[in-house]
């Protein structure tokens, strides 16, 4: 079975780069030229991947699978274990971390057996990513770091530098101070590839300098940590264009967009957006293109450009669904759950093995010398409830480790539920403002337009870090509650009472929670009266640890909303009040102290006054 070079160095665009401490740059093409694979060389080949240029995914695919085929045919474990980890970098890079997680653990029982530490390193490494994929930071943090100490005997080597960027890259998504230990790992990885002038290496580093610096700026809101963020990502997409590199290409090209998109120049990032999305699809990464449709979606939408903001919401959508169901999240979540199950069970017939070991000494020690029977009975009882102790430890170990996996199932469901609730909102906030575009009233749809992209950055920019301030919730809600009143002619009436000491930034509290109660007030209760809207919103706090906010209003109330939306046919259910009701249950899932709701209809004897939501909302540390 013959392989060009051209085509089997495809596969190195996957492949891990061990031990070698040579940059891909560097690789000598003509050396391995029409090369027969045997298993002196096949082994060779797959150890020499320094060949990542992501020029051609598809055939890389096709040439795993021929190593493979042969190294299966000739009984090759070393071959097959290291083409199982080509396969999880190879779907990892795809955004099919489902599939890359099932490669991950398929090549790990094969690399126990070879003690093949470098490629364990490497498939290590990978499930660190995954880790970052499925916000398990901490846990993707530790599996970093232990890999780092093991190789701190080759200080100098190409895996580490890679090792050092992936756990940079995971530190940009930890809160706190820990962030800036990304810069710390960022250098160590800019320092190993400068040693060895790998160009590829350095450009993937500036890269996410560009990444930690935007991440900054959104933290700080200094404008020179944007400039310096573009400045590292110009410099990284000129190398990869010149090296012609699909993936990072890609990746800069959406950097480059994302930057445009916080200073809210939407105009100059759709180019990006567009390039990235172009090359995402060539390699067929499914997460990347639901990033960008997203981002499409919302510059579409502030430039008044609909048809366009609806075909990439409905992209959006579709892709999101693909990656997002929950068949694949189980299906990561149990891999994950058989991998730790399978590590410990391997501990207890470990222990239980060397257990019987000591049973048949206890019982020579018998036919040996009988003088010490009192004593051995006495050792190995002892020895016994130790084994006992241990046992019943791992059976414990792997119980937590369930629940924690349950809980990181739970919070993917979350995740997926928010990116959904997304498009409907901001559809909401555009239909607040569209008369005044279609009458043309440029001075107003102008300042409208530009409270509702300062409403959907500060959506954006929450939405991630998945908590908020009051001041900043009350900022939002004011926003919100100005484009609403467009649609109610100016006759709405809302006020805010905030206590001092609730008013505070330390003070935080889960996003999108107090908004949809707002709006199901507008929708339920005050659209359906023609004067006198009038709506309230108080927040105090009602001990250290416990926020109380009231949205009070003087609608219809509930039983008469309900009677007019019969008579319409309005069968189906706000979506608001769905989603608010899912949400809640994931946000209280596996929570000492749950997030409270009481809503109360007033009343004067049987005439409706409107409706009280009370919201009890435990701070989050």
């Amino acid at each position: 079975m013959k392989f060009k070079l051209t085509s089997i160095l495809f596969l190195l665009n996957i492949l891990i780069s061990f031990s070698q401490n040579i940059c891909s740059d560097n690789f000598d093409l003509k050396k391995f030229n029409n090369q027969e694979i045997n298993k002196n060389n096949a082994l060779g080949i797959l150890d020499l991947g320094l060949y990542y240029n992501n020029k051609n995914y598809n055939e890389s695919l096709s040439n795993i699978e021929n190593v493979l085929i042969f190294s299966e045919k000739n009984n090759f474990i070393e071959g097959i274990a290291r083409a199982f980890v080509a396969y999880s970098s190879y779907y990892y890079t795809k955004g099919d971390f489902s599939a890359s997680m099932n490669y991950c653990l398929k090549a790990i029982k094969l690399l126990d057996i070879t003690k093949d530490t470098e490629a364990l390193i490497e498939v290590k490494n990978n499930i660190a990513k995954i880790e970052r994929e499925n916000d398990n930071f901490e846990k993707g943090i530790e599996i970093c770091l232990n890999l780092i100490s093991e190789l701190e005997k080759e200080p100098n080597s190409i895996q580490l530098a890679r090792i050092h960027l992936n756990a940079a890259n995971i530190y940009m998504n930890i809160k706190g101070n820990k962030f800036n230990n990304a810069l710390i790992h960022l250098n160590k990885a800019n320092t190993i590839f400068k040693k060895k002038d790998c160009e590829s290496g350095i450009a993937m580093t500036q890269i996410k300098y560009s990444r930690f610096y935007k991440i900054l700026y959104l933290r700080e809101k200094k404008i020179e940590n944007l400039k310096v963020s573009r400045t590292y990502a110009d410099k990284a997409n000129n190398t990869f264009k010149n090296k012609k590199q699909i993936n990072n290409i890609a990746y800069a090209n959406y950097t480059l967009g994302t930057l445009y998109s916080i200073e809210g120049n939407h105009k100059a990032s759709i180019p990006f957006y567009t390039k990235g999305l172009v090359k995402f699809k060539e390699i067929e990464n499914l997460s990347y293109q639901m990033r960008i449709n997203q981002h499409l979606f919302v510059a579409y939408s502030i430039l008044n450009q609909q048809g366009n903001a609806l075909k990439s919401n409905k992209k959006f959508i579709s892709i999101k669904d693909s990656i997002f169901n929950i068949e694949k999240r189980k299906f990561l979540a149990d891999s994950q759950t058989k991998f730790e199950t399978e590590k410990i069970k391997n501990q207890k017939e470990i222990a239980e093995l060397e257990s019987k070991k000591n049973r048949n000494l206890f019982i020579g020690s018998i036919v040996i010398a009988c003088l010490l029977l009192i004593a051995s009975l006495f050792y190995f009882g002892r020895l016994k409830a130790k084994k006992k102790t241990e046992l019943i430890a791992l059976e414990l170990k792997e119980i937590q480790k369930r629940l924690a996996l349950e809980k990181q199932y739970k919070d993917s469901e979350l995740k997926a539920l928010k990116a959904q609730m997304n498009p409907h909102f901001i559809f909401n906030a555009l239909n607040s403002i569209q008369d005044y575009i279609v009458l043309n009233q440029k001075n107003l749809a102008s300042d409208y337009l530009g409270k509702f992209a300062d409403l959907i950055r500060n959506y954006l920019h929450f939405s991630d870090l998945g908590f908020i301030s009051i001041p900043d919730e009350i900022h939002n809600l004011n926003l919100y509650l100005e484009l609403e009143k467009l649609r109610f002619e100016e006759q709405l009436q809302y006020s805010f009472k905030i206590d001092d000491n609730a008013n505070s930034e330390t003070i935080k509290i889960p996003t999108m929670l107090i908004q949809p109660y707002v709006e199901n007030a507008l929708k339920h209760g005050l659209l359906h009266i023609k004067e006198e809207r009038k709506l309230s919103i108080s927040i105090s706090k009602e001990s250290n640890k416990i926020i109380e906010c009231i949205i009070e209003d003087n609608g219809v109330g509930r039983e008469k909303s309900k009677e007019l939306n019969a008579k319409k046919e309005l069968h189906h259910k706000s979506f608001a009040s769905n989603a608010t009701s899912q949400r809640l249950d994931l946000l209280n899932f596996g929570k000492e102290k749950k997030i409270g709701v009481e809503i109360i209809d007033l009343k004067d004897d049987s005439k409706a006054l409107g409706t009280k939501v009370i919201l009890k909302i435990p701070v989050i540390k």
